[in-house]
């Protein structure tokens, strides 16, 4: 659709550019002027659409690209999770189009191999960000943390946001001077990635799985597959335990509801309150499990059983 509605806009812009440059070599007649005024209006309605769908694509990158790194479930009721790995060393986050996220481990930004560190590249739609972390296995705990964030746009020069692990607070500070709008302030950006740049376990939902897949790569074989056996029994568990404690609140499992994470209303008994939906899902940790395990439960055992 925004494909498809740029293609009109430059193809409208063409036809109008030609008709002007007509009119200025060979003069103009009231067809001509009613012709340049559609076309004016056609090229203003498309601008301002193709405008609005440019901010629109911005927002769901930056929403998109926080519910990827912190782990916290996309607003896309029908989202999959594309976890399978494509090649030895890169394991996909998200290929859900017009979005996708891919790992590659120990390569730099130039694809030279690099041991301990693990390159991510984003797209959505016309933006491109590419993003370096260094990484390390403390027995079947993962920690990381961001080198270099960079990305870049059509229209704009390329943002590096991160450099040696330091956060650029100069330049970001000096591109929000610029701009009519941003989806988060320049003090809300830099803080974040502070965050980042330190050292931070990487809990079994960041990055949709991907500690899974590195300790499979990085561990002895045996060690691997015993550590994610007993990680898929403790979802399994956990989750079987909390949806039973769920019937008690007069909900039953549904892993496509859309109202509620993972349940819905059983027909025929009381609905619960807010309030006790609410204790209900803070409850989670007393079954062996978090709550954003609880949320992505399908798709991490689904990882974990190939």
């Amino acid at each position: 659709m925004r494909k498809s509605l740029r293609i009109l806009w430059a193809i409208d812009s063409i036809a109008l550019a030609w008709l002007f440059g007509y009119m200025i070599l060979y003069g103009s007649n009231s067809e001509r002027a009613a012709l340049a005024g559609d076309l004016g209006v056609i090229w203003g309605v498309l601008a301002v659409i193709c405008g609005w769908m440019f901010w629109k694509s911005k927002q769901s990158r930056h929403l998109r690209k926080t519910a990827i790194t912190q782990g916290v479930p996309s607003t896309d009721q029908d989202d999959t999770l594309p976890v399978e790995s494509v090649e030895d060393s890169t394991f996909v986050v998200d290929n859900e189009d017009p979005s996708r996220v891919t790992i590659d481990i120990d390569v730099d930004l130039h694809w030279k191999s690099l041991s301990n560190h693990f390159r991510l590249d984003s797209r959505y739609d016309t933006c491109f960000g590419k993003s370096l972390y260094e990484y390390r296995i403390d027995g079947t705990e993962m920690f990381y943390r961001l080198i270099e964030d960079q990305s870049d746009d059509i229209g704009r020069p390329e943002e590096r946001d991160v450099r040696d692990g330091v956060v650029q607070e100069s330049a970001i500070h000096e591109r929000s001077e610029n701009k009519p709008y941003y989806v988060r302030s320049p003090d809300e950006k830099i803080a974040s990635l502070k965050q980042q740049v330190e050292w931070q376990k990487l809990n079994s939902w960041g990055f949709r799985g991907f500690k899974y897949y590195v300790l499979l790569k990085k561990l002895p074989r045996p060690e691997a597959r015993r550590f994610l056996r007993q990680e898929l029994e403790r979802l399994k568990v956990g989750t079987a335990a909390f949806f039973k404690e769920a019937e008690k609140y007069g909900l039953e499992q549904d892993d496509n509801a859309l109202s509620l994470d993972r349940l819905r209303f059983a027909e025929g008994r009381p609905r619960p309150t807010n309030e006790e939906i609410k204790k209900l899902y803070d409850s989670t940790e007393t079954f062996g499990i978090t709550q954003l395990e609880f949320s992505w439960g399908k798709k991490l055992t689904a990882l974990l059983e190939r």
